[in-house]
């Protein structure tokens, strides 16, 4: 039950759903295709929402002083321990305020945006979507809680899934019979490669299990959403994973004609290489996950170039155990 509950906070709310700043952002990411809209949720979460990691830390903080003050209680002479270790509360939550204060002054220093109330929202267990907007910071849930906002104003009729592992939780849709997964940053993931990609969290359970859940808007005759259901939906055992040849001459072909490359052999020897980190660990032979990853590395491709990608007359991607390499070549006059 206390799961449940936990997990219910990174659902949106029917005022989430009406927020005006949502409705804008979802019109801006859907796409012409699936593909297309997926991918585009993840990429703007990836380039416009930080980790909050003063929201991830702080309660750590809190519980690591408290289990010292609650073990240290056990002590021949409680109640000068006790009158020590309140002292020792009042100064670490003193520290944390001050620290807190400082690093929101420097982040939000030139936006209009009250320090005092994001000190009391650092501490909230759920922030409505516009807070999180307004922000532009999330820790797993929050992420959770705006992609599937935004996806029950991309796709209304649709139900949209959750799936949590210890210290962590993610959103999934159902296309075409198959679950896909959006996890902060791109690509889009299936369920094997989410497990695969979270492996290290998936230890903490000694089953190596995920719960899913299951959220379903509800309407009013008018078509108002007047509540959103979330329930439990199925225990998910990880598979065994192996590492697989990937099909990297159709990744290739996907990123060229993003970057509209004319793919000219001038060149024998790259003139530079990029790695991918555990992307052919994320490789899927299927549309929607092709595709997220030739953004990803298009993404990376124009960031590393400031957008000059004109410079590029071919690239080559190869796959060195977990990662990829994409080889650059210039053209000549570069």
């Amino acid at each position: 039950m206390i799961s449940w509950v936990d997990k219910k906070l990174s659902c949106p709310s029917p005022e989430d759903l009406e927020s005006e700043e949502l409705r804008m952002l979802a019109k801006k990411l859907k796409g012409d295709s699936e593909k297309e809209t997926l991918t585009n949720i993840l990429e703007w979460q990836e380039k416009n929402i930080q980790y909050w990691k003063e929201k991830f830390i702080c309660p750590i903080i809190f519980i690591s002083v408290l289990l010292i003050i609650l073990f240290s209680l056990f002590g021949a002479n409680v109640l000068n321990e006790l009158i020590f270790l309140i002292r020792l509360l009042v100064v670490a939550v003193f520290l944390v305020l001050l620290f807190l204060t400082a690093s929101y002054w420097l982040h939000f220093r030139e936006y209009q945006v009250s320090i005092r109330e994001i000190l009391g929202d650092t501490f909230r267990f759920s922030l409505p979507v516009d807070k999180i907007l307004e922000y532009q910071l999330a820790v797993c849930k929050d992420y959770a809680k705006l992609t599937a906002a935004l996806l029950f104003n991309i796709y209304p009729d649709s139900k949209v899934y959750f799936i949590a592992v210890p210290l962590h939780i993610a959103v999934m849709v159902k296309l075409r019979g198959r679950y896909y997964i959006l996890d902060k940053k791109l690509p889009v993931l299936t369920m094997d490669k989410w497990f695969a990609k979270n492996n290290h969290l998936m230890r903490l359970s000694l089953r190596k299990i995920a719960v899913t859940y299951v959220s379903e808007l509800r309407r009013e005759s008018e078509g108002m959403p007047v509540d959103i259901e979330f329930k439990n939906y199925e225990k998910i055992s990880m598979s065994d994973f192996s590492e697989k040849p990937i099909n990297t001459e159709k990744l290739t072909k996907e990123v060229t004609k993003l970057l509209k490359i004319s793919q000219t052999p001038q060149k024998e020897e790259p003139d530079f290489k990029i790695t991918m980190p555990n992307f052919a660990t994320y490789y899927e032979d299927d549309e929607i996950v092709i595709y997220s990853m030739a953004r990803a590395i298009k993404n990376k491709l124009e960031s590393e170039f400031c957008g000059n990608t004109d410079k590029i007359s071919r690239i080559e991607i190869t796959q060195n155990g977990k990662d990829l390499i994409v080889k650059v070549y210039l053209l000549d006059n570069y």
